[in-house]
């Protein structure tokens, strides 16, 4: 038996996406039905890669390819990604018409084989043929008997198809269909307001916090810190925890005591570790791109793509000696 020129991981990738192949977009690409556009784009760009040909030498890799790109180019394009909320299918391949089938079900109701049998028109498409009349009659033969009678009777004005018109059963279960759609409106309007104030939250604790900190905190507690030093801010201090090195002036170390020490070496730690993040984000987004743009659609530039494997990530070298990455 030939060995293999495949991983298990890439097979493992293969099998999963192959699994998916009935439209399900979203679990193609490994994202929720919430997914941002840029969650999106970032799982596409990841998993595009494992599944290219040229770095997956899975025989069907280039099946996974196809249904990824496909996946993306549903999901990525707002109003494409609406219909598919909508309908469940590709956009692109939703049929149109009723193939020449009667809008009534079956067999067109005039001149049509209907025997004895009675039958039902659709609702919806009642109200568009026969509008608001009065009651009225009309007839239509049946095969093998004589003309069979049906009798449509509604409070409206007339049709300009001559018809019958909506009972007012009808118009009284379309209002009642309304006014539920509204209540449904005004309930999700509390819940979308609430989703968005949890979003905003972490916003809301990153300003409101280190205020309500400030208010509260005793005055001689109040003492200014950097991170590089200079002329003003010349005296050295190790935080307790992470021995981070920063620095206070000097007509301030008087002011310090056990208590507020702590608090402040805890402050320092935290604006030090929130640089780190945010540094350790553009350092990976940075490596991401990098590596993207050394592939293309049929080939990629090996020395290009090297050299972006090889990027460091100091700031994310830091945080994991840290233990928090």
């Amino acid at each position: 038996m030939a060995e293999r020129s495949y991983s298990k991981d890439q097979e493992i990738i293969v099998e999963r996406i192959l699994k998916h192949r009935n439209h399900d977009y979203y679990k193609i690409l490994d994202v929720h039905k919430e997914a941002t556009d840029v969650e999106i784009k970032k799982s596409y760009r990841k998993i595009s890669l494992k599944v290219h040909p040229d770095k997956n030498s899975h025989p069907k890799a280039a099946d996974c390819f196809k249904l990824v790109n496909k996946a993306f180019e549903v999901l990525g394009d707002s109003q494409k990604r609406s219909i598919y909320d909508q309908t469940g299918s590709d956009p692109d391949q939703r049929g149109g018409g009723m193939g020449g089938a009667s809008p009534f079900g079956g067999a067109s109701p005039f001149g049509g084989p209907f025997g004895g049998q009675q039958f039902q028109f659709d609702n919806d498409l009642f109200d568009i043929l026969f509008g608001n009349a009065h009651g009225t009659t009309f007839t239509f033969g049946g095969a093998g008997g004589g003309p069979q009678t049906y009798t449509f009777t509604s409070g409206g004005g007339p049709s300009p198809f001559g018809f019958g018109g909506i009972p007012r059963q009808r118009q009284q279960r379309t209002r009642t269909r309304q006014q539920q759609q509204q209540q449904q409106q005004q309930q999700q309007q509390p819940e979308d307001i609430f989703n968005t104030l949890k979003q905003l939250l972490p916003l809301f604790a990153v300003l409101i916090i280190p205020i309500i900190s400030n208010i509260f905190a005793d005055s001689s507690s109040n003492v200014d810190f950097q991170l590089q030093k200079n002329s003003q801010f010349n005296h050295e201090r190790i935080s307790s925890r992470f021995h981070i090195p920063y620095y206070i002036p000097s007509k301030q170390v008087d002011l310090l005591n056990e208590k507020n020490s702590k608090k402040l070496d805890k402050e320092a730690e935290q604006y030090y570790v929130g640089v780190l993040k945010n540094q350790c984000n553009r350092e990976q987004n940075f490596k991401d791109e990098q590596i993207n743009d050394a592939f293309g659609w049929f080939f990629h530039d090996q020395d290009k793509l090297d050299k972006a494997n090889a990027l460091r990530l100091p700031s994310c070298e830091k945080l994991a000696n840290l233990g928090l990455l």
